[in-house]
């Protein structure tokens, strides 16, 4: 039976694992103990950065998809949009803070010829 290896940083944020023989995670945070960074052995990376009230508001990955987040004055995601499937998602909130509607907008690209 395989050993699964796990290894912390000195505040507790996992840094790498070994989860099977054939696989890794390396892991990287900021200042904030947001995570920042994930790489694996099959090739995957991933970027993350916050604002300065430790909200996500930018995700990339490896093949070229991102995604920029928005936020209210009440922290609450307002808004997500991504680059490669071309779409923006609108989120409301009542008055309790609960999420009351999701509106999504898919953008197509139209190519004229003559």
């Amino acid at each position: 039976m395989e050993e699964k290896i796990k290894k912390y940083d000195q505040l507790e944020n996992l840094i790498y694992q070994k989860i099977i023989e054939c696989h890794e995670d390396w892991y990287k945070y900021d200042k904030n103990n947001n995570r920042i960074y994930h790489k694996n052995s099959s090739g995957i990376e991933e970027w993350w950065e916050y604002d300065e009230n430790n909200r996500e508001i930018y995700y990339r990955d490896h093949n070229g998809y991102k995604e920029w987040y928005s936020y209210n004055k009440n922290n609450k995601l307002i808004c997500l949009e991504t680059f490669e499937e071309n779409d923006k998602c609108y989120y409301k909130y009542d008055e309790e803070g609960d999420t009351i509607e999701i509106t999504k907008y898919e953008y197509s690209l139209i190519l004229s010829t003559k």
